[in-house]
């Protein structure tokens, strides 16, 4: 005689779920909308519409904080009408990452820039790390726009595919990690994110680059490495003084080489064009270095 079994009330059928299942049903119900997101900006309109709008298409946030620099071309207006909260902040880049992780309130929070497009994947590929202990921070790859140097293109996409990318462009990170490199990041003005990463490091949790584009970058590399490294040589001297371990930045030159040679042996391709820019690039650090010091408000070598 065939016999017939009633499900448990839906107020206790949760305990007859394996544990293993309990535990993801709960981490799905706890990341439901739970990450605030944060941007800097700088006279970023001419991004930062795009930017907004697919963080709110594509990503579930709780709040969008815009932490803006002084910008004077409406920047912070496009924000406000799409619903973003302003917070100001002047000083070094590295002090505009500490104050936006202290306007969020969430665990975990998102990093992206004012110039960074999310795409619909970003979401689900870099939240299912979340319930991982160990971990630390999380970010994707990006497409660019093709640069001037084709070759170029081709040596840093053979690294972000070798080594992942170290980059607050489109990562999510536990906010406290940020916080606790507050003395830092107060006189970084370049290398911020390197910062939080060797913290993290430090601490033995990850940090895990997904080795796909999960956003579309709008800024070419080419163009704007020498600005990056010319801000780079500035945070060095700020940092470290004359006697600092990177020697007056000289120290780059080595490290360029040193890339260079790897990538010219694992690809077998020998551009005389890649090494006179990436030497170039070492220049732009020593010129930053001994560049005059200028006060913490000054923002005429910040990225617009």
């Amino acid at each position: 005689m065939a016999t017939s079994m009633s499900l448990p009330d839906n107020k206790f059928s949760i305990i007859f779920l394996p544990s293993i299942l309990y535990n993801t049903l709960k981490v799905v119900l706890v990341m439901r909308k739970i990450i605030d997101v944060t941007v800097a900006t700088h006279n970023s309109s001419r991004t930062i519409s795009k930017c907004l709008e697919s963080i709110i298409k594509n990503v579930p946030y709780r709040r969008i904080v815009v932490v803006d620099a002084g910008s004077v071309d409406g920047t912070v207006k496009i924000c406000q009408d799409l619903g973003a909260e302003i917070v100001r902040e002047y000083g070094y880049l590295g002090k505009v990452r500490y104050v936006q992780a202290l306007n969020c309130d969430t665990e975990w929070i998102a990093l992206v820039d004012s110039d960074v497009y999310i795409y619909p994947e970003w979401w689900s590929k870099v939240s299912k790390y979340m319930s991982d202990r160990e971990l630390g921070m999380v970010n994707g790859l990006a497409h660019f726009p093709p640069s001037d140097l084709k070759v170029y293109d081709k040596f840093m996409n053979f690294f972000f595919m070798k080594r992942g990318t170290v980059t607050f462009s489109n990562t999510l990170i536990r906010r406290n990690l940020v916080l606790e490199c507050k003395d830092e990041l107060e006189r970084t003005h370049a290398g911020e994110d390197s910062v939080v990463v060797s913290h993290i490091s430090e601490k033995k949790m990850k940090t895990i680059t997904i080795k796909q584009p999960l956003c579309f970058h709008e800024t070419n590399l080419y163009r704007h490495h020498p600005f990056a490294h010319y801000r780079w040589g500035k945070s060095v001297r700020i940092k470290y003084g004359f006697g600092g371990p990177y020697f007056g930045g000289f120290r780059g030159i080595h490290h360029q080489l040193r890339l260079w040679c790897i990538f010219t042996a694992e690809t077998k391709q020998i551009s005389l064009k890649l090494l006179i820019y990436l030497l170039s690039l070492s220049a732009w650090v020593i010129i930053g270095f001994f560049s005059p010091r200028r006060g913490i408000h000054d923002r005429t070598d910040r990225k617009p």
